[in-house]
């Protein structure tokens, strides 16, 4: 009992790090249309700062009926509309978390999209333009590749 509450007490004191985004994996991942409309639909979806939940648990599910989503519920909704599944390692999901962690290399986030959509320094400017970035970064893939 006592090694269970210890271990609870380290878990709480130190939290996990977050996954380790290698940046050379990430500009080296495949990127298709796909991504680039998952990227235009999450913008869409957070297109006024009324449409923003700047509160997120990653539970999605009240959305419509709030008619807000954090960065990480339009990134799911529109990987599910796209793909028709989500994909939590998409390469348009990725290229968000590698803006992310450059913008703030130092945040020590455990999860990148739901903590920096509740950091309270981030704006929906800046939610917008990781996502514009993101958008960017993978038209400028599409083109080296040939992709339309």
């Amino acid at each position: 009992m006592r090694w269970t509450a210890a271990l609870l007490l380290l878990c709480l004191t130190f939290p996990a790090p977050a996954f380790a985004l290698d940046p050379a994996e990430v500009r080296n991942l495949p990127v298709t249309e796909q991504d680039e409309r998952i990227l235009l639909r999450a913008e869409e979806l957070l297109k006024s700062e009324g449409q923003w939940n700047r509160q997120d648990e990653r539970w999605c599910v009240d959305d419509e009926r709030t008619g807000k989503r954090s960065l990480f519920c339009a990134l799911h909704q529109a990987t599910v509309e796209v793909m028709g599944s989500y994909q939590h390692r998409q390469a348009a999901l990725e290229y968000v978390r590698l803006v992310i962690m450059e913008l703030t290399p130092d945040a020590g986030y455990s999860h990148r999209l739901m903590d920096y959509n509740n950091d309270p320094t981030t704006t929906h400017a800046d939610i917008r333009r990781v996502l514009d970035t993101a958008l960017t970064e993978v038209r400028s893939k599409m083109a080296e590749k040939g992709l339309p």
